[in-house]
Parts: structure tokens; C-alpha cells; sequence
């Protein structure tokens, strides 16, 4: 059994990893807003986005969120 904390609303059991690309780049306001935004989704454990690779990452419990809505 892992000893990794996660929110409250997320379970180690289903949890999936998820690296999403944009094809547009976007400018940092309105990525610093969309990461927030996202980040507040029940069931999301972790968003980060990879600016060298304009890829958006994030983990959560397939259980509570589908990926249509992250």
C-alpha cells in the first residue's frame, strides 16, 4: 500500500494519469486561469502544465471525474 496523500475526494485505486497537448499557444493569464479552474474540479488530485512541451498533466480518480470534463 502506497503512503501518498491525496485529496480528499480522490481514491489510489482508480486514480489515472492524463497529459493533454495544446495546439495553440496560449498566453500565461489565461493558462494561469484554465490551471485554477481545473485544479477546483472534485475528483482531481493534480494539474501542472509543461511549458516546454505545451503539455497540460494531470491525475485523477476515474471514479468522480470523467476526462471529457478535465
Amino acid at each position: 500500500m502506497s503512503n501518498n496523500e491525496y485529496r480528499l475526494s480522490v481514491s489510489a485505486v482508480k486514480l489515472i494519469n492524463s497529459h493533454l497537448g495544446l495546439f495553440e499557444p496560449a498566453n500565461a493569464v489565461n493558462l494561469s486561469a484554465a490551471i485554477a479552474e481545473t485544479g477546483q474540479l472534485y475528483g482531481l488530485d493534480e494539474v501542472d502544465f509543461d511549458q516546454k512541451y505545451a503539455k497540460s498533466n494531470s491525475t485523477y480518480d476515474t471514479f468522480q471525474l470523467h476526462v471529457q470534463r478535465v
